[in-house]
């Protein structure tokens, strides 16, 4: 995953001028088409995606932590889309019916460059979808589970490796 330095500037300081814009693009086989979100924005906006290609995305509260890593190893997302019942719990309800988690692609613009994202992390599976009539919340993992298996497998503790914990 690559910044641009527009985008890291905006994330690391909230004073700069140029507010990050989070995106959302919901894709599903039961859908005719990607489901494309801006979170928080108060109007629908055309933004720049890969390849140039220009696309409508809708306004909508959300609530996004992506997945991480903390000490204890890798962590997973969550997501939390208000106001779904007239836009998006039709095409929500089929998916969910489907079986199968939503692939998602995150975006993240700057103010200054709506042209082309500043980050992109794709390659995510929204899952756990529960749905009500004023919002859909999942749990956002990547794809490859390969990146969040412990390696090599074991769990050193002090009864059995001793050396390791400074005790012989």
């Amino acid at each position: 995953m690559s910044l641009t330095d527009a985008i890291r500037e905006a994330y690391a300081d909230p004073t700069v001028d140029d507010d990050p814009l989070a995106t959302l693009e919901l894709d599903h086989p039961t859908f005719d088409q990607p489901i494309r979100i801006i979170a928080n924005a108060l109007e629908d906006m055309t933004l720049g995606i890969e390849g140039g290609q220009q696309v409508l995305f809708q306004a909508c509260p959300v609530s996004l932590v992506l997945e991480g890593v903390d000490d204890d190893g890798p962590t997973s997302g969550q997501i939390t889309i208000s106001n779904v019942s007239g836009k998006l719990q039709p095409y929500l309800k089929e998916a969910v019916k489907a079986g199968y988690p939503l692939e998602v692609t995150f975006r993240g613009y700057t103010v200054a460059n709506l042209a082309a994202p500043g980050e992109v992390r794709g390659g995510l599976l929204l899952s756990n979808v529960m749905l009500n009539v004023a919002t859909a919340t999942g749990t956002l993992e990547p794809a490859s589970k390969a990146d969040r298996q412990a390696f090599p497998r074991v769990i050193y503790s002090l009864e059995q490796y001793p050396a390791l914990h400074g005790r012989y």
